[in-house]
């Protein structure tokens, strides 16, 4: 059973809220014992299993990166995808040494990475980026972080692995317009409907503000003293702020307004920046050529080499672009997508005008070298 973020933070809440440790729990384990303790499944459909034995294990398993829309394979479904590669490929593959073998698994696995909080030991988190261990060693503290980086850089991935590595349940939101988004509203018949900021704020937990350089000023004001202080109104009434709650905010700004790039952002007050550790998010290709590589496998792709010459293109592309100064966004999404069309027999040469150059003048893409 594999728990989709949602599912995954609801469980842990509730579990966390009983007493229970999930660090060592699988997703399975964690729908088993949530149901032990609520009585009731986690998805309507799937009966939870009847007993939860923790897995013996310190490996965490993280959400979902957002930067895919498909999920990463899980090391086993990797090793199972690799396993029918070698098999396909008999009889030649009885000249395949051990060599080859490492470098398909180097190709398809997820990398992990040791993370040291202040509260434990280290804990492995797999696909994470090398900015994760920072981020957790501040939100450790429960300091509000603001993560600045270019569109697909893993901002969301980076929020959700921290909440992950500190084993509290993880929030968010996009963009907010208006300040019923953040507290929640009572209806025409004077109920009140929460929002996830308020159930984090009194439950403990991340809360990812994703998009916070898009966020309108008046939206903000009341953020500004919800972070501010040990209680908040709320529309149902004043809460108190729980020790655990912590705030990440997402941008692609430094949040003095609008670039060439991003011209839809929004100056930041002073008093919102005030209140976060800001820390900039750059692109990781080497995760990038393995979250393609995973996507790739996910649908069906064999030929590596193909896929390893769309990646490089890619990630030349970005690079010369970058030497002209150019204002285009080519990010870590190009490669997923590529990799998807890749695997289904899409050519390279036919995805370029699609992913790489559709934004572009007629000058840039003259300036451009493009070997394929």
């Amino acid at each position: 059973m594999i728990l989709t973020p949602e599912e995954k933070s609801r469980a842990r809440a509730a579990l966390l809220k009983a007493g229970i440790k999930t660090r060592r729990l699988s997703d399975t384990d964690i729908a088993a014992e949530y149901a032990t303790q609520t009585g009731g499944a986690l998805r309507a459909g799937i009966p939870a299993p009847a007993a939860a034995t923790p897995a013996p294990t310190t490996t965490v398993t993280t959400p979902e990166p957002h930067v895919m829309t498909t999920p990463v394979n899980s090391a086993a479904a990797l090793a199972e995808k690799i396993a029918e590669m070698i098999t396909a490929n008999q009889p030649a593959a009885a000249g395949m040494d051990e060599a080859r073998i490492i470098e398909l698994i180097e190709q398809h696995a997820t990398k992990a990475v040791a993370v040291t909080t202040n509260e434990g030991e280290p804990i492995r988190i797999e696909g994470a980026h090398p900015a994760l261990e920072r981020v957790v060693k501040w939100v450790s503290t429960r300091t509000n972080v603001y993560l600045v980086g270019p569109a697909g850089s893993g901002k969301t991935t980076l929020a959700q692995q921290a909440a992950e590595a500190l084993e509290l349940p993880f929030y968010s939101s996009g963009a907010v317009m208006a300040s019923y988004e953040l507290l929640g509203f009572r209806d025409a018949h004077g109920n009140y409907t929460p929002s996830p900021l308020r159930t984090c704020y009194e439950s403990g937990g991340v809360f990812l503000l994703d998009e916070l350089d898009a966020c309108s000023a008046k939206a903000l004001v009341c953020f500004n003293q919800l972070l501010a202080n040990g209680s908040f109104t709320f529309p149902d009434g004043m809460i108190k702020r729980h020790p655990d709650f912590v705030v990440i905010g997402g941008g692609n700004t430094v949040g003095t307004g609008a670039t060439r790039q991003y011209i839809g952002r929004n100056p930041l007050d002073g008093a919102s920046l005030d209140r976060f550790v800001q820390i900039e998010i750059t692109y990781d290709e080497p995760l990038e050529q393995r979250l393609a590589a995973a996507e790739y496998t996910a649908n069906g792709g064999q030929d590596m080499d193909t896929l390893k010459q769309w990646v490089t293109l890619v990630q030349s592309v970005r690079g010369q672009l970058a030497d002209m100064k150019s204002t285009a966004i080519v990010s870590p999404r190009a490669s997923m997508f590529g990799a998807r069309g890749l695997a289904k027999g899409l050519a390279i040469d036919s995805m370029v005008p699609e992913l790489l150059t559709a934004t572009l003048t007629p000058d840039q893409i003259a300036q451009l070298h493009i070997s394929i």
